[in-house]
C-alpha cells in the first residue's frame, strides 16, 4: 500500500518537470540538471521557441558564468555551466574549444557489433558459443545476456558514465585544470582509462547460481559489485531494474575511476559512499538531457517515511565511523 501511494504521489510531481525546457525556463531547485552530449545519431538539445540569435546570447553568457566559478574555484559548477553553453549553442568557439576532447569521447559509438566467444570462459564456466563481449569507449560487456539486450545496456552505461563525469567533475579532475584551459581558449585534457568490466546474465536465476555464496544476499539482490575482482554483476529479464545498475556502477567508478587501494569505505565512512550511490538512482534520462536528485526522488521519499515513522537518527560521529560491514 505504502509503496503504490509514493509511486502515484511521485509520477505526480514529475509531470511538470517533463514539459519544463530547463535551458530557458525555471528549473526545480532541489535538482541538477545535466546537459550530456548527444550521441551522432540523437537530436542536440535546443531551446524550444527561441531564435538562434537568442540562444547565443544564452550560451555567451553560459560562458561568462563558468568563467567566473572557475576562478571563484568552483570548477564542477563552471564545468557542467559549459555543457548548458555548448547545448545552446554547439558551435560556441570557446565551450566547443574546450569541451571537444570531452564531447568526442562521451558520444563515441561501439566499434564494434557484438561478439559471439568461441572459447571458454573459465570463471563462470560458459562453454564456446554460449557467452558474447560487447566493447564500449568505457565498459567491457560480457556474458550470457543476447546480443541486443548488451547493446541496449551498453547505451544505458554510456549515459550514466556520461553523468558521473559532469557529476564529480571535482573529484577526477586535477584541480586548476578547467580554468587553465578556460583561459587559453585550449581543450581540456583528459586521461585515457581502461575500460569496466560488467557481466551481464541472461536471467536472474543464473545471477544467483552464479554468485551464491560470491555476495550476500544474492537472492534478494538485482546487481553486485565485486571491487576485488573489479566487476560489476546485473541480469536482464523479469527482475532486473534500473535503479541497481546506477547504484553498483557508481560504486565501480568511484573505486576504478579514483584507482583507490582496497575498497572505497571499507574501514570508515561507508555512509557517503553508499549515500551517493543511493542518489545516483534518482538519475532520470530525459533525452536531451539528464537530472539528478529532485525532492520527488524515490529514494529521498523513503528516507523521509522511515525517519518519521522509526525516528532512527545516529549521531555524525558515530555514523562516520561506520564501515561496509557494521553499516
Amino acid at each position: 500500500m505504502t509503496s503504490t501511494v509514493i509511486s502515484t504521489l511521485l509520477m505526480l510531481l514529475t509531470q511538470d518537470q517533463e514539459t519544463r525546457d530547463p535551458l530557458t525556463e525555471a528549473r526545480d531547485p532541489t535538482q541538477i540538471v545535466l546537459f550530456v552530449p548527444a550521441t551522432p545519431a540523437a537530436a542536440a538539445p535546443t531551446a524550444v521557441g527561441t531564435s538562434d540569435e537568442t540562444r547565443s546570447e544564452l550560451a555567451e553568457q553560459r560562458v561568462a558564468r563558468a568563467i567566473t566559478e572557475g576562478k571563484a574555484g568552483r570548477e564542477g559548477d563552471a564545468y557542467r555551466t559549459l555543457f548548458e553553453a555548448l547545448a545552446l549553442s554547439p558551435e560556441h568557439p570557446v565551450a566547443s574549444a574546450v569541451l571537444a576532447p570531452t564531447v568526442r569521447e562521451l558520444t563515441q559509438r561501439p566499434e564494434a557489433e557484438v561478439t559471439e566467444m568461441t572459447r571458454a570462459e573459465r570463471a563462470f564456466g560458459w562453454r564456446p558459443g554460449s557467452w558474447r563481449r560487447f566493447q564500449t569507449a568505457h565498459f567491457t560487456i560480457q556474458g550470457t545476456a543476447d546480443a541486443e539486450s548488451m547493446r541496449e545496456f551498453g547505451e544505458r552505461l554510456a549515459r550514466l558514465y556520461a553523468a558521473w563525469d559532469l557529476l564529480f567533475f571535482d573529484v577526477w579532475s586535477p584541480r586548476g585544470r578547467l580554468v587553465e584551459a578556460l583561459s587559453e581558449g585550449k581543450p581540456l585534457v583528459r586521461r585515457e582509462r581502461r575500460p569496466h568490466t560488467v557481466i551481464l546474465f541472461a536471467s536472474q536465476e543464473e545471477y544467483v547460481t552464479q554468485l551464491q555464496g560470491v555476495a550476500p544476499n544474492i537472492e534478494s539482490s538485482k546487481g553486485y559489485y565485486a571491487p576485488t575482482r573489479r566487476q560489476s554483476m546485473f541480469f536482464v529479464g523479469p527482475g532486473s531494474d534500473a535503479a541497481s545498475y546506477k547504484h553498483e556502477v557508481t560504486h565501480q567508478l568511484f573505486q576504478e575511476r579514483m584507482e583507490a587501494k582496497g575498497s572505497v569505505g571499507d574501514k570508515a565512512n561507508f555512509w557517503l559512499v553508499e549515500g551517493i550511490a543511493a542518489a545516483m538512482e534518482s538519475l532520470e534520462d530525459r533525452g536531451e538531457w539528464i537530472t539528478f536528485g529532485g525532492a520527488h526522488s524515490e529514494r529521498l521519499q523513503y528516507a523521509r517515511f522511515q525517519l518519521f515513522t522509526s525516528q532512527l537518527l545516529r549521531p555524525f560521529d558515530e555514523l562516520a565511523g561506520l564501515g561496509q560491514a557494521s553499516f
